[in-house]
């Protein structure tokens, strides 16, 4: 009985093991697979930029490198449409997964040029958010004054 139960308990720790290790749950899986349809529809307009800006937003706390691919892919395409609001949310989300991955230092700079740009570009929600993100990056750093 007592074997049995140890191979129920090594089971039990291989399985949460092998989940926990996948990049993406299965409704993310589909959420994938649509913004790469749009994402691969050859439009190259503000959909597809933000496509590529929620598939970096989907791989921020899984596939980090995804994550930092699909935010340069979203800031290069808005840089060249001309989408300033895109160029600053993928700027933003691209600090989000340096922040998540202790690129602290990296962070802060991509949302100190989100702060400028929003400024310039009078997008003050874009401003509000990324002040709210370089709190955060000063937070995990420790250095809790300029958090607040």
């Amino acid at each position: 009985m007592n074997v049995c139960l140890n191979h129920l308990k090594v089971l039990a720790i291989v399985c949460l093991t092998v989940l926990s290790n996948t990049d993406l749950f299965p409704q993310d899986k589909r959420a994938v697979d649509s913004l790469i349809n749009i994402v691969g529809n050859g439009l190259h307009d503000t959909a597809e930029v933000n496509a590529l800006d929620e598939l970096s937003s989907l791989y921020e706390n899984g596939d980090l490198k995804k994550g930092i691919f699909y935010a340069k892919e979203s800031f290069a395409l808005a840089e060249k449409s001309g989408f300033k609001k895109g160029m600053l949310l993928a700027l933003n989300q691209e600090g989000n997964i340096l922040n998540s991955c202790g690129q602290y230092d990296q962070a802060i700079l991509n949302y100190e040029k989100v702060i400028e740009k929003a400024k310039l570009w009078n997008f003050p929600n874009l401003i509000a958010r990324a002040y709210a993100n370089t709190g955060n990056a000063y937070r995990f750093k420790g250095n809790y004054s300029k958090a607040i």
